[in-house]
């Protein structure tokens, strides 16, 4: 049984702790600076009742590799339904950083690829692509989690918003006039 730590954090703090960290996938959040313990911000982004927060997990993991050690103190706040959103989305953003890693490093520079935790428990086929192994995780997910959904597509929907968000911000940022310290 789950332990009764807060998950239930209102959207607009997760998305203000998700722009704390760089993670610029949302909108609605207060502006205000918002920090969480990584287990705490991982396990209630996938308890939220909102398929965008849930989905958020997916980002917040390419951007912090350095989450997944707290990946397993996530799992032991949440109920079986949301474990399950942690463990798939998790599994997701491996392979899609594999799939996409040069564009993820030419956006982001050289992160740590996310061990892989769950595709062993989540009884993946073994030696896979990247797409054959989202199909496969996306087969599993709709198994688990007894919705019928293109679990694929939303993983894909994930990852192409933002790069293309992060994109569209790089080229904001080259379009500002260059400050000079020559005065």
């Amino acid at each position: 049984m789950p332990n009764t730590a807060k998950t239930n954090h209102r959207q607009s703090e997760l998305v203000d702790a998700l722009d704390t960290l760089g993670v610029r996938f949302l909108r609605g959040g207060s502006g205000t600076p918002t920090t969480f313990v990584p287990a705490t911000l991982l396990a209630s982004l996938a308890a939220s009742p909102e398929a965008r927060l849930r989905l958020a997990l997916i980002p917040l993991l390419l951007t912090h590799p350095e989450f997944a050690e707290d990946v397993p103190a996530a799992l032991q706040i949440l109920s079986s339904d949301a474990a399950v959103t942690l463990r798939c989305y998790y599994t997701a953003a491996h392979w899609l950083h594999l799939k996409y890693r040069t564009r993820l490093a030419a956006m982001c520079g050289q992160k740590p690829q996310l061990p892989d935790l769950f595709s062993e428990e989540l009884r993946m086929p073994k030696q896979m692509t990247p797409d054959a192994a989202l199909q496969a995780l996306a087969n599993r997910q709709q198994e688990l989690s007894g919705r019928t959904l293109n679990w694929r597509g939303t993983y894909e929907h994930a990852i192409q918003n933002w790069l293309r968000f992060m994109e569209q911000e790089i080229r904001w940022q080259q379009s500002l006039p260059i400050k000079s310290n020559l005065s």
